[in-house]
């Protein structure tokens, strides 16, 4: 079966899964900040995270990007016993971008003393707290966020790539529609 033909294609709304996934992203467009919060055990996000991302990644901008992506402001908090959680941040911080966000921060902290709040010192609770609390303030007043150069760029080349292959297609495919809608191409 030729996969250009089949139903994702044509819709989003026809995954298999879309129950699950449309009311999270609807969601997500609704939502004035994104918060991403997971462990991580093997250095990397989640598998059920990477799951709804790549379910997410219809909304790309090589393929169907929403508006309203490109003025959202995102957080990622992770944390792991003791190894670093930079992949795993970066994992989910490189589909936000893709998505159109700009605006991602992270924070990721070992928890290296033990797997849970009630092990660990006062002192590691201590200076996790300022860290979430120092994140947290960058939030109190509602600030909408902005197209990014590295995503202005992301989407200025797409756009190159969709009015490449507009001249090739008879019919405008679902992701060029989409970008037609919009005004885009």
């Amino acid at each position: 079966m030729n996969i250009r033909k089949g139903k994702f294609f044509k819709d989003g709304k026809l995954c298999p899964h879309a129950e699950y996934t449309m009311p999270i992203w609807n969601a997500m467009l609704k939502a004035d900040l994104l918060v991403f919060a997971a462990p991580v055990y093997a250095l990397h996000t989640r598998a059920q995270m990477k799951a709804l991302l790549d379910h997410l990644c219809c909304h790309w901008m090589v393929h169907r990007p929403d508006k309203a992506m490109f003025t959202k402001r995102a957080v990622i908090l992770m944390n792991s016993i003791g190894a670093s959680n930079r992949e795993a941040q970066k994992d989910i911080a490189t589909s936000l971008q893709w998505l159109g966000i700009s605006d991602v921060r992270c924070l990721g902290f070992g928890l290296i003393e033990g797997v849970n709040w009630k092990e660990l010192s006062d002192k590691r609770k201590n200076k996790i707290n300022r860290k979430v609390i120092n994140l947290a303030e960058k939030y109190v007043s509602f600030k909408p966020g902005h197209m990014g150069l590295k995503v202005r760029v992301l989407f200025n080349i797409c756009k190159m790539i969709h009015k490449g292959l507009l001249k090739k297609e008879e019919t405008p495919s679902a992701d060029n529609q989409h970008w037609i809608d919009n005004g885009w191409i």
